[in-house]
């Protein structure tokens, strides 16, 4: 009984993901025939790429609904709500503000790299990118980038699918290796899925050591808002891209280890599965 138990509590971690893509697909599905429907012919594949940034503001909602509640009823309800600045200090803010620059100089760095050794792959993430007007600095996608995916991504994959994945595996390197995977799976592209699983391991380590999704959601705006805005900026150098990464790593390498580090001295969490509800640790 012991083992069907295990087995059946391993085969609940993909659920989380699997119902996303499945909210994500319908998104799309039922958009396409709303879209073609007002556009009166436009090609399908067209007129979905034309309201991309809305389809993607709607679908995000609708995501952050389904796994709020679901987040609520399964672990929320048993704590009471408590404030960020319970949980989260100045000096707390400052070195995860730190630690955003610092992740995304080592993930440019990263994909300057992946260019080299999957230039194939490169292009259609940049296409992709091109064609949904990803990095387009308009007020859908700043919406879509710096609140609703860093609130939705981090209940469905730090909140959710961590909790489960603890529960199945117990040991916290596992449930944060198994809900980093899913995260960089529902990138659904090499490119953005790789960089984004090492991500997803920064954000459950930072989870955990503040037993808060606060944090996580904290760090994941800092990181957009990074890729936003500072990825412009560098465009505008100039500097040779060699020399760009370069520094980039220079920078981003210690201060990354200097964060890191700093979080390693906080007092561990509990070794029972983490609910992260906001209850704040005794520092």
């Amino acid at each position: 009984m012991k083992i069907l138990k295990k087995i059946g509590q391993i085969l609940l971690c993909p659920l989380p993901l699997l119902l996303t893509v499945l909210i994500q697909f319908a998104s799309v599905f039922i958009s396409t025939i709303v879209f073609v429907i007002i556009t009166q012919g436009l090609n399908p594949y067209d007129a979905v790429m034309e309201q991309y940034g809305l389809l993607l503001l709607i679908t995000q909602f609708v995501t952050l609904a389904i796994f709020a509640l679901w987040y609520f009823l399964a672990y929320g309800h048993k704590k009471p709500f408590v404030f960020p600045t319970r949980v989260l200090s100045g000096k707390d803010l400052g070195l995860l503000l730190v630690l955003g620059v610092a992740l995304y100089s080592l993930i440019l760095v990263y994909m300057g790299i992946a260019a080299v050794a999957m230039p194939g792959e490169m292009e259609k993430y940049e296409a992709l990118v091109e064609e949904t007007g990803l990095a387009d600095l308009t007020f859908l996608s700043t919406v879509s980038t710096l609140i609703l995916a860093p609130l939705s991504e981090e209940l469905i994959f730090r909140g959710i699918t961590m909790n489960l994945s603890q529960k199945a595996f117990s040991r916290f390197w596992i449930a944060n290796l198994v809900q980093a995977l899913f995260f960089g799976i529902a990138h659904m592209n090499w490119i953005q899925g790789s960089y984004a699983f090492l991500l997803g391991l920064a954000l459950g380590y930072v989870c955990q050591t503040y037993h808060s999704l606060y944090a996580g959601m904290l760090l994941h705006l800092f990181f957009n808002f990074f890729g936003t805005y500072l990825s412009a900026l560098l465009g505008l150098l100039p500097v040779p891209d060699m020399v760009q990464y370069g520094i980039l790593f220079l920078v981003g390498a210690p201060l990354t280890s200097f964060c890191l580090s700093r979080l390693h001295r906080k007092k561990n969490p509990p070794r029972k599965p983490a609910y992260w509800t906001g209850e704040p640790l005794d520092f």
